[in-house]
């Protein structure tokens, strides 16, 4: 059923109800009395709500409790006249009923509904494309009796603490045939006992948004559903969402707003009552306008007039985080109610549109990066905007105020054309922005009792209404013209359709090209009667020149547009010459050509490719916006024709080649002269320093990222959804240059990391060796160019193909100037709305982070949160890289079944299914250490703070599950040493009790072993031998194989089931294995007692004090081996030389008197061996030498003791004393190193996706977007000291000569011809008012 339009153009839907009014609204200064307020209540209330889609409208007319609710499809129709409508879209009416059931009736007048009702809330979801196509329909009570709670108890109660009073219901609304029904949501949950604004979201639509985003927070495959939906209910304690699946609740979570939106409740809700304890109604409604303003689509924006907060934030409600902050300034003074700006989201999620009351302007943010492309001042009075959003594909802005309205062609305008123009062409109603509900690009708003629907078609009527009084007498030149024309002659025609000899400078339009035949221009018009302005259309480019100078002699001749078709094609730009010659074929076919003074339109298509046909137009100043895009565009294209200069044998050809080069930089730099905002806005749109560093235009680049004022902002991901910019720079080491110092350096001097929202991803791949293999290409023979293939082989790729190893060189060292740059330790905290978790080190020389929660914090969250002192904010600081430790794709972990209990006994280790290029941009960054075995990365991490407050966090992140694995490797090692105990001590097993006890130690050791040996081969499999190189593994392999075959052995050969171990034979080989594997299980515990930092970095102490005193380690075992030695040669065989050792002798006295004398045997000889003698010499102040009577080796004792107790061994105290100041300093570098290990191989596994116990204390998963640390100066001084040198060493570049100058460039030698027509136009129509004639040398024409 076709919806009727009326005369206006409108898409009008009558709506059959009786006695619709106007919902009753109280002002806050306004107090209304109890019966006028129960009177007007009784008054139907009108709701609508849209589907995220668009494609679906949903009506609710609301009295009391009888109601009527209405359904329309919304349907898009090419077929209507753009001129005379305004909107393709249609209203389809779906006929159906449906009324509340009497179990909902009697819940509501249970909540005493006509009393205390506020307002209802309605919303409705997306179609499932499941086998059973079905929506849901949200509808919401919002009850007053939540205010007065509050009122009540204001002193004692935050608002998180408010009851809720009102309800939800939701039902279904299923499509069969295309036949709509209604039915009841039957779930355990429902009704709701919450009510507020609801907003019902789709799973399909989050995921389709995500697909070509690779960034972008993505679900796993069992959420991509198309039955996932998430009820969003807003209350005034908080937000409570729903997860369906199936048409079954699945979860639930409450949470609480963001600190900004609680402040200024607060504050509005203690004005109001301040005034009267009757504005109970004002307070409330207008806490729910302000929550209704915070929300759009599926985004909440928090804002505040608080000057303290100089940001807003932005949260979506899909993933409950912070998507971004935005720099913002606030009016100074006082306020009487905290308000919110307006603002909308671009579709594509890649705009955000900010109505700033500080200066009534119009602010254009990046998502991405949180940075400000452009501001649109307008003539808005402060809070007088009532309906913002973006139409057209999102590249038009449409702006309400509460009688005139504007529209800002983002990418298509210059900034002083936009005007407010009166709203009254339009026939909108005086106050329809109270009944207005947007979608994407388009608007249904209440005309009385009817419904119209408003799309992009609007804009069309803005611009029409802008240009009425414009008049154009267009000259047509069509395609029969065309045919009729000698194409070979060098005439122009002029604007009389004259033809007149070209100048000869424009006989040669494209010296470029390498057919010589094709140079020539082709078509050729005058725009103006002085004959200054030429038109020229070439056979691969349309080109506009300007000359100025005497009819005779030198002209002053600049370039104002230039335009290659072919450009904006997929071509090959690194073409060779064969390639070159078929792409010439290619040449521009003019259909028609409309044109008029200084003004053309012209319609062409591209030989050999017919589908693709342009529309190239230059009308009015506006389209200067397309002249940089194609003189962009152009430069790429003749960067391509530069390695084939040789072929151009004529000097003046190549001359001019290199001036249409220089002009179309020109044309950029005078663009970007006059119109630095409109630039930036082009390259978010149509990525042109992608463009221009394929063009290789060195000079042009680190022109434009030299300037003082910001002329690139950083896109996470194209506006194509093409690989970024900095991403095309990587291929060329000067533009990775000048692009990482150009991020770096506008990070500290704008004091906003923003700008290295680009740089997060380069990261990883500036740290890996760049080996790509050259390919070869195949000739084809082309007459005569077969010939010289081989020779312009060579010359072009002597030039072009850079040595890889020195760039591979280069880029490491890329990576040493960014990681010692000032941004990683200047940038300080400003965040100070956020919630912090203080995470604390356990060892010396280790930063205290502090995690900003940038997500919406749980009701029920139990995680010991805090703010931080403003005396301390001063000293912290923020690692200038966002989202670095978040992985690209999420996956919620929260379910388990039991099968998935099973399988964790069944395979204990299971390693993540995510992709490499979904893990963290720090995960890819360590992971070239493991794959690699390269270190050189390492060291830029432990000393850089920044990198060393990621790794405390990630650390923190992933120790909970490495105590786990300490603790199930003590208790196997518990049930080894059990068993073992049991066989040497020869322990009789008896009782029922004991063998259950021993059985249960048994099956407890050999699970363990299982678990563990589960566990080795699955790292083996997933890192390959690499794992095994590896000395700390092999710790790990040793005491997991010689224990199970120690206990296996003891088991068969010596338990008996009678008697346990009592008979057993001790073996001393076997018990000395046994000794040798507890020794190896202890030090395969106090490996994994790293995981205590302090542990670790004591270890690490020792380790680093053995490498560093091991080579006097070395000389002092020498030493000893060599006194051992020569004491075994003169006294390992004693009697031969007739020494001997006098025994030991003792007298027995009785008295005075000696009773009798016992002699001992012959001591002995600890020199028999080589062997003990060298122990002997190690052990030497418990060595006799009186016992030979041999005075040369006492003479030796005496020496040797001197030597050995006292020289040596305090020279070894003295180094292991220096060697532990340094260790000591330095331990952080163990502590990192070891848990460096732990991390990654942590991020490998499942476990690292699903709830740690710092998850769990949360109640939600915690995503880091940003980490801070505390700026020690005694950790943080070594660093900044390198930084200082490091900052000073230039990057290795090719070095270009900087010859661009605009201080000497007058804004008036810039202009383009199209700017200064205007000037013109009017100074033409004055004359012909006035009917003054004036002679033309004295009318300023276009003049540069």
């Amino acid at each position: 059923m076709s919806a009727p339009t009326s005369q206006s153009g409108d898409v009008i839907i009558e709506v059959k109800t009786e006695e619709i009014g106007p919902e009753v609204k109280k002002d806050e200064t306004e107090i209304k009395d109890e019966d006028e307020d129960e009177s007007d209540r009784k008054h139907p209330n009108k709701y609508l709500a849209i589907s995220p889609e668009g494609d679906f409208l949903v009506e609710l007319v609301l009295k009391e409790f009888d109601f009527e609710l209405q359904m329309y499809d919304i349907k898009i129709s090419n077929d209507k006249d753009d001129s005379k409508q305004k909107s393709r879209r249609e209203l389809s009416k779906i006929n159906t009923t449906f009324k509340f059931t009497n179990g909902q009736i009697n819940l509501s007048k249970e909540k005493d509904v006509q009393k205390n009702i506020l307002r209802w809330s309605v919303a409705v979801s997306d179609k499932s494309t499941s086998s059973s196509e079905f929506r849901l329909l949200a509808i919401s009570c919002i009850n007053l009796k939540d205010i007065e709670y509050y009122k009540e108890n204001l002193d004692n109660i935050h608002p998180t603490q408010i009851p809720n009073h009102g309800f939800t219901f939701v039902f279904i609304i299923n499509i069969i045939n295309n036949i709509y029904s209604i039915s009841d949501f039957n779930d355990k949950e429902l009704p709701i006992k919450y009510g507020g604004i609801v907003k019902l979201i789709s799973k399909k639509d989050d995921i389709s948004n995500q697909k070509d985003e690779k960034d972008k927070q993505r679900t796993d495959k069992s959420s991509q559903n198309a039955d996932g939906y998430t009820l969003i209910i807003l209350t005034l304690s908080g937000i409570y969402k729903y997860l369906m699946k199936n048409k079954l609740i699945k979860n639930i979570q409450k949470l609480k707003y963001p600190k900004i939106l609680y402040n200024a409740m607060i504050k509005n809700i203690t004005l109001f009552l301040n005034i009267s304890d009757d504005m109970v109604y004002g307070a409330y409604n207008i806490i729910y306008e302000y929550i209704d303003q915070c929300l759009n689509k599926h985004y909440f924006l928090a804002d505040t007039m608080n000057e303290d907060i100089n940001y807003i934030e932005l949260y979506d409600l899909n993933t409950n985080h912070l998507v971004n902050t935005f720099q913002k300034k606030n009016l100074f003074g006082s306020y009487n109610v905290d308000i919110p700006s307006d603002y909308a989201i671009s579709n594509n999620g890649k705009l955000l549109a900010y109505v700033s009351l500080f200066n009534s302007a119009v602010k254009i943010f990046s998502i991405e990066s949180g940075l400000e492309i452009a501001e649109l001042i307008t003539d808005i009075p402060n809070n007088d905007v009532k309906f913002i959003d973006f139409f057209h594909n999102n590249e038009t802005l449409l702006v309400f105020t509460r009688n005139k309205w504007l529209v800002w062609d983002i990418f298509g305008s210059l900034l002083g054309s936009v005007k407010l123009i009166d709203i009254d062409i339009l026939e909108l109603p005086s106050e329809f922005y109270d009944k207005v509900e947007r979608s994407n690009s388009f608007m249904v708003v209440y005309k009385g009792d009817e419904l119209a629907i408003y799309d992009d078609l609007i804009v069309n009527i803005y611009f029409k209404d802008l240009k009425k009084d414009e008049e154009q007498n267009w000259k047509k030149f069509s395609s029969d013209d065309f045919s009729k024309q000698d194409t070979n002659t060098n005439n122009i025609r002029d604007l009389q359709n004259k033809e007149t000899k070209l100048d000869q400078y424009y006989h040669i339009l494209e010296p470029w090209l390498i057919d010589e035949d094709r140079r020539h221009s082709r078509y050729s018009f005058y725009l103006d009667e002085k004959k200054e302005k030429l038109l020229l259309i070439g056979h691969h480019t349309i080109q506009v020149w300007h000359d100025q100078g005497p009819d005779k002699g030198p002209k002053k001749r600049s370039l104002e547009f230039i335009h290659v078709p072919l450009s904006h094609l997929p071509f090959n730009q690194e073409q060779d010459l064969i390639e070159a010659v078929k792409s010439e074929s290619n040449a521009i076919k003019v259909i028609d050509i409309n044109y008029c003074i200084g003004k053309f339109k012209l319609s062409i298509q591209i030989e050999n490719i017919e589908d693709k046909s342009f529309q190239i137009i230059m009308e009015d100043k506006n389209d200067i916006m397309n002249i940089v895009k194609c003189a962009c565009y152009s430069l790429k294209y003749l960067f391509s024709y530069k390695k084939f200069e040789f072929v151009l044998e004529d000097k003046d050809q190549k001359l001019k080649f290199a001036d249409i080069i220089e002009q179309t930089r020109k044309i950029i730099l005078r663009f970007i002269r006059l119109h630095p905002t409109e630039w930036r806005l082009l390259d978010i749109r149509y990525d042109l320093m992608s463009v221009l560093i394929e063009a290789k235009e060195y000079e042009l680049v680190n022109f434009i990222l030299s300037s003082k004022e910001p002329l690139h902002i950083p896109q996470y991901i194209s506006w194509e959804r093409e690989k970024n910019t900095i991403h095309t720079a990587f291929s060329d080491r000067t533009m990775l240059a000048y692009f990482l110092e150009y991020y770096s350096n506008k990070t500290v001097d704008n004091d906003n990391i923003g700008w290295m929202n680009t740089v997060v991803d380069i990261i990883p791949e500036l740290c890996k060796s760049n080996e790509k293999k050259k390919s070869k290409k195949e000739n084809h023979n082309i007459g005569w160019v077969n010939t010289v293939v081989d020779i312009i082989s060579k010359l072009y790729k002597s030039n072009k193909i850079e040595n890889e190893e020195e760039k591979a060189e280069s880029y490491i060292y890329y990576a040493q100037k960014l990681f010692y740059h000032p941004c990683f330790y200047e940038k300080r905290l400003n965040l100070i709305s956020f919630k912090f978790l203080e995470i604390s080190p356990k060892a010396n020389g280790l930063l205290k982070v502090f995690i900003p929660i940038t997500q919406l914090i749980p009701q029920d969250c139990e995680l010991n949160l805090q703010e931080i002192d403003h005396n301390k904010i001063v000293n912290i600081r923020m690692v200038p890289l966002a989202n670095f430790t978040k992985n690209k794709k999420i996956i919620d972990s929260r379910e388990k079944k039991f099968t998935d209990y099973l399988n964790l006994l069944i395979s204990p280790i299971q390693y993540s299914s995510l992709n490499e290029e979904d893990y963290s941009p720090f995960i890819k960054l360590i992971e070239r250490d493991f794959k690699e075995n390269k270190h050189d990365i390492r060291d830029l991490l432990y000393e850089n703070p920044s990198m060393g407050a990621v790794m405390n966090w990630m650390w923190y992140c992933s120790k909970f599950y490495w105590s786990k694995s300490l603790y199930i490797f003590v208790l196997y090692f518990l049930a080894y040493s059990v068993i073992s105990w049991a066989y040497i001590a020869h322990i009789q097993i008896t009782g029922v009790f004991q063998h259950f006890l021993l059985i249960i130690t048994i099956i407890l050791f050999y699970y363990l072993s299982y678990y563990h040996i589960v566990i080795e081969l699955k790292q083996f499999y997933h890192r390959g031998k690499q794992y095994y190189l590896d000395y700390f593994n092999i710790v790990d392999l040793l005491s997991l194989i010689i224990p199970i075959i120690i206990f296996s052995y003891i088991l068969i050969c010596y338990y008996t089931f009678d008697n346990g171990f009592k008979n057993a034979e001790s073996s001393q080989i076997l018990i000395f294995i046994i000794f040798l594997s507890i020794l190896i299980l202890w030090y395969e515990l106090f490996l994994l007692l790293r995981i205590f930092e302090g542990f670790a970095q004591n270890l690490d102490i020792i380790l680093n004090i053995i490498i560093s005193i091991r080579q006097f380690l070395l000389f002092f075992f020498l030493a000893i081996i060599a006194m051992g030695h020569a004491l075994f040669t003169l006294l390992g065989y004693p009697f031969y030389i007739g020494l001997k050792q006098s025994p030991t002798t003792y007298e027995i006295t009785k008295g005075n008197n000696v009773a009798y004398t016992m002699t001992g045997e012959e001591p002995d000889n600890p020199f028999s061996n080589i062997i003990g003698s060298i122990v002997a010499v190690y052990d030497w102040s418990s060595i006799s030498f009186d016992t030979w009577n041999f005075w040369p080796l006492t003479i030796i004792s005496i020496i040797c003791s001197f030597v050995f107790v006292i020289i040596l061994q305090n020279i070894i105290i003295s180094y292991m004393s220096d060697a532990f100041s340094d260790a000591a300093k330095d331990s952080k570098r163990g502590v990192y190193r070891f848990q460096i290990d732990f991390i990654y191989d942590f991020a490998l596994l499942e476990k690292s996706l699903e709830f740690n116990n710092l998850d769990s204390k949360f109640k939600d998963k915690i995503r880091a977007k940003y980490i801070c640390f505390y700026d020690d100066p005694n950790i943080t001084s070594s660093w900044k000291e390198v930084s200082e040198k490091m900052e000073l060493e230039p990057y290795t570049i090719t070095q270009i000569e900087n010859k661009i100058n605009l201080e000497f460039w007058s804004d008036e030698d810039c202009k383009f011809i199209w700017e200064k027509v205007e000037k013109v136009e009017k100074v033409e129509k004055v004359e012909k008012v006035e009917k003054v004639e004036k002679d033309d040398k004295d009318i300023q024409y276009w003049f540069l």
